[in-house]
């Protein structure tokens, strides 16, 4: 075994000294429990259009917080985060002119420490109707007037949801 020299020992003193001045200071990065109130208010927003047509009951649908959500000034869930819905009704549009319907509600919303907080709200939607068209077609020129079908149920791109925090929830923020 080498003895170290006395300069060797002053540098690897130097070299653990600067590690430790480096490593960040943890007292203000800690992070404590904050509770979520039952009833806090969480903004959502579609980020794709979605259908009647193309979406099916059970059917798991993902939407976006539209801006941070606060709990004393603290930010619990950040703007962007996920939120999981679930299609409860989708019905394709129908002949004699019935409308396509859709609605959705959702579930959870991930907090900033990646937990699901409990959510609620929901989304119906009908779409246009047109059995006055069908039933005109069909007294006035043929029984293939019948045929006519009525609009889908659409959520457009952008649209938003208004939710709440179903169950006071602690998170790590």
């Amino acid at each position: 075994m080498r003895a170290f020299r006395s300069g060797q020992v002053v540098v690897s003193a130097l070299f653990l000294l600067v590690l430790q001045l480096a490593m960040p200071i943890a007292v203000g990065a800690q992070t404590a429990a904050v509770e979520i109130p039952a009833g806090t208010r969480v903004m959502l927003t579609f980020p794709a259009t979605m259908s009647s047509s193309t979406l099916y009951v059970g059917q798991q649908v993902t939407l976006q917080v539209q801006g941070d959500v606060t709990v004393n000034g603290v930010v619990v869930i950040k703007s962007g985060a996920n939120a999981m819905g679930e299609v409860t009704t989708a019905e394709k549009p129908g002949i004699v002119g019935a409308p396509g319907s859709l609605n959705i509600s959702v579930r959870t919303v991930e907090a900033v420490d990646g937990s699901s907080v409990p959510i609620s709200g929901s989304l119906s939607l009908t779409g246009t109707s047109k059995q006055t068209t069908s039933i005109l077609v069909t007294i006035l020129c043929c029984v293939l007037g019948l045929l006519v079908k009525g609009e889908d149920a659409r959520v457009l791109q952008g649209t938003t949801l208004d939710s709440s925090v179903s169950v006071a929830t602690k998170v790590q923020a």
